[in-house]
């Protein structure tokens, strides 16, 4: 198996990432710490951000198809 160094460091780059904006916005100590219920948050929070775009890119696409 070979061992890609950027692989490996786009790895711990979005894992740190993940961890430093679940702690800003999610996990913080005036929302409860580091609780089931603040992942859980996190975890719908993520879900709706994630429907959003798609209907964000979803009207995109569309007024796109209608000028072309």
């Amino acid at each position: 198996m070979r061992f890609d160094k950027f692989g490996f460091g786009a790895l711990i780059v979005g894992v740190i990432m993940v961890v430093v904006m679940l702690q800003v916005f999610f996990m913080a100590p005036e929302m409860g710490g580091w609780t089931l219920q603040g992942l859980w948050n996190a975890v719908a929070e993520a879900a709706v951000g994630g429907v959003l775009l798609l209907g964000v890119f979803l009207i995109l696409i569309g007024i796109m198809l209608l000028v072309l």
